[in-house]
């Protein structure tokens, strides 16, 4: 029992020390990355993507967040299906999501995954195309790096999939950098 009692005493030291747990705060944050059309040929279709977003902490586990992305896609005829070349159009994707998102803040390193609804807009750069609406889900795995009170840095990635279509999933991804400043209540 002592020894138990002297582990958790530790792990408090040595990492409650590091970093508190930010709850009650907001965070405005905005990221670029690489974005992918990932059911269009055999490797997708890439494109530069960025983010920006906002969020509430609640605690020092769980978390609301709200972001804006868009990312566009140039043409390319590169793309194989069935042995054969086609040409695939330059598309622009814009998406809005709303997440729970559960994180551990207790460390300077801040390892966090997420889920929610997410809305859809797929404008094709085409003649007489239409945009594309549509609903679907989205996931996110991250981790941020706390190096001050004020502000911190991380890696993110994202899967998404359409309501409309939930065989092909992930419809879309995307992989980047943020910058977070954090606002104290």
């Amino acid at each position: 029992m002592v020894l138990s009692r002297n582990i958790i005493f530790a792990f408090f030291l040595l990492f409650g020390l590091s970093n508190s747990a930010f709850a009650d705060e907001l965070g405005v944050w905005a990221g670029v990355g690489a974005a992918n059309l990932n059911t269009v040929g055999a490797g997708g279709l890439w494109g530069p993507g960025g983010q920006a977003g906002i969020h509430y902490q609640i605690s020092e586990f769980w978390m609301l967040s709200s972001s804006f992305g868009a990312s566009h896609h140039f043409q390319s005829s590169e793309l194989q299906k069935d042995e054969t070349t086609i040409l695939f159009p330059a598309d622009t994707v814009m998406n809005a999501s709303l997440r729970l998102r559960y994180l551990i803040d207790i460390v300077k390193y801040i390892p966090y995954f997420g889920l929610g609804p997410t809305f859809y807009v797929d404008i094709p750069r085409v003649d007489d195309a239409e945009p594309l609406v549509n609903f679907g889900a989205s996931l996110v795995i991250g981790m941020d790096w706390r190096y001050s009170r004020h502000s911190s840095v991380g890696i993110f990635g994202e899967l998404h999939a359409v309501a409309s279509d939930l065989g092909r999933y992930p419809v879309y991804s995307i992989t980047g950098l943020r910058y977070i400043k954090h606002f104290r209540f």
